[in-house]
């Protein structure tokens, strides 16, 4: 659900209040079962671009962490949120394999760069949002 105090500066992740109306794990699962296709935003930033322009650090695919915390972030998984056609994904193991250390994990971070997906990594632009590969 949209939340009705949303401004266009905060960031595209607080546009939306999953907690409004859907307060169990349940009902919000009941919620995305009667979706359909015209019923999501298949590129939420995409409007928002004029306030956060998009950079090339968001196609990064790896580890990101904070202290001790790490999390995969992996946008070939989420090729639509970018204008692409959906393709089946690598598995996350050859982007951002559990075994890497800190060390290595904040190495790759700083030569960001040489883990950017490619525009063939990207493969071609999706004609309508909701393209997947067959």
């Amino acid at each position: 659900y949209l939340d009705d105090e949303y401004l266009q500066e905060y960031p595209r992740a607080t546009k939306y209040d999953p907690t409004k109306e859907q307060s169990t794990q349940l009902a919000m699962q009941k919620m995305m079962d009667r979706l359909l296709p015209h019923d999501i935003a298949w590129t939420p930033y995409e409007d928002h671009q004029d306030v956060c322009p998009f950079e090339d650090i968001v196609l990064y695919s790896g580890w990101i962490r904070c202290g001790p915390i790490k999390v995969r972030y992996l946008p070939k998984w989420v090729l639509r949120q970018f204008g692409y056609v959906q393709t089946i994904p690598r598995h996350p193991d050859s982007a951002a394999n559990i075994l890497d250390t800190v060390v290595r994990i904040d190495q790759h971070w700083l030569n960001y760069t040489d883990r950017v997906l490619t525009s063939d990594m990207l493969g071609s632009r999706a004609i309508i949002p909701s393209d997947t590969a067959p």
